[in-house]
């Protein structure tokens, strides 16, 4: 069931769209303030500035320091959108089809909730990653290869040593920083989709579907990323600017638990409802 929904995400052209659409965003996210005047730079703005290598020199700015410490910009407020519409359109069209009785008499109950939520937190994780990894390649060749402001970023991580990426720091030095931003880029996706998949399963009009987690996030952008509660923000996933400061384990363990949750919530609404969730 899981390869076959993953086929129906990976085949449908929404699906490139949404890492197009997170590239976009990335490439408009700030990655530097200029301290004299203030103005604030993107990607793209840069690449077409007259002054970019005074710039670049001026802010020290180099393509390994942004790997790792690029800012998301806009994708942190539409990330739930987009990760959630290639599964979304599929799945709502099925209920709207009647087709999902016939899929759970097919494969049963319990995989075929197993197999669409593993498929869709799969493809929202690709579809952050996969955006992500376009948007370095694209600054690699924009920016100076050298080192910069990640002497300081190497210090703080030496001061605020966390489990997995310390292991691979003894292993590569700084380089398992940019390894521990595409972990955590596509754990970022992958959490992101969750609601938009909890919701679909008790409401099939993709609208509510879609907007009800942007809502959501942006009221959680609100209490907890906007600095009312630091300690909480940097143990989550959605903290994916400080990868040195967090540790992998705390966080998995909590969106684990969550993702369960979610999964077992799902299959117990499918399991009470006669309509096997159609209406």
């Amino acid at each position: 069931m899981f390869r076959e929904e993953l086929t129906k995400i990976l085949t449908n052209k929404v699906f490139y769209l949404a890492i197009a659409a997170v590239v976009v965003l990335l490439l408009l996210g700030n990655i530097y303030t200029s301290p004299e005047t203030g103005e604030e730079y993107t990607v793209i703005g840069l690449a077409l500035d007259d002054e970019k290598e005074e710039v670049i020199g001026i802010g020290d700015l180099h393509a390994r320091d942004i790997m790792i410490t690029g800012v998301p910009g806009y994708l942190e407020m539409f990330v739930p959108i987009i990760v959630a519409i290639p599964f979304i359109i599929g799945v709502c069209g099925e209920k709207k089809n009647s087709i999902t009785r016939f899929e759970i008499s097919r494969v049963g109950k319990t995989r075929y909730i197993t197999g669409k939520y593993m498929a869709a937190m799969f493809s929202g994780g690709l579809i952050v990653l996969l955006g992500y990894i376009i948007f370095c390649l694209i600054i690699y060749f924009i920016f100076p290869k050298g080192t910069g402001m990640s002497i300081r970023i190497e210090n703080d991580f030496l001061k605020n040593k966390s489990g997995l990426t310390s292991m691979l720091y003894k292993q590569i030095g700084i380089n398992a920083l940019i390894i521990m931003k595409f972990i955590r880029m596509f754990l970022y996706g992958a959490v992101s989709v969750i609601c938009a998949f909890g919701i679909s399963m008790i409401n099939r009009n993709k609208y509510i579907v879609i907007s009800i987690p942007f809502m959501l996030n942006y009221l959680f952008e609100k209490f907890v990323q906007k600095g009312k509660y630091p300690k909480l923000y940097n143990a989550l996933v959605t903290n994916i600017e400080e990868v040195y400061i967090v540790d992998m384990k705390e966080e998995l363990i909590i969106f684990g638990s969550i993702t369960i949750l979610i999964m077992v919530l799902c299959r117990i609404y499918i399991g009470r409802k006669c309509d096997c969730g159609e209406e």
